[in-house]
């Protein structure tokens, strides 16, 4: 089946709570599948500019949304 709707809010990787709409809007009508996740967490967190103490934080992100959309999805790494 196809995603029909899609949120998602990143916290703490800024002032205040961050909507990835591109992400959102890779899933948006997707079947879920390893690379839509991969594409989706890349999208979230493109553009991402960390201060000089938190670079960590943008690949630390990507892996979370990644791991947190295969959870939902029941597929990719979260299910191994």
């Amino acid at each position: 089946s196809r995603t029909e709707a899609a949120r998602l809010v990143l916290g703490g990787v800024a002032p205040v709570p961050y909507r990835a709409r591109a992400a959102e809007d890779a899933l948006i009508g997707a079947k879920i599948s390893d690379e839509v996740i991969r594409q989706a967490a890349a999208l979230a967190v493109a553009g991402a500019t960390p201060l000089s103490q938190n670079g960590y934080k943008v690949p630390l992100a990507e892996v979370l949304i990644r791991r947190a959309l295969g959870s939902l999805a029941g597929v990719g790494e979260a299910v191994a």
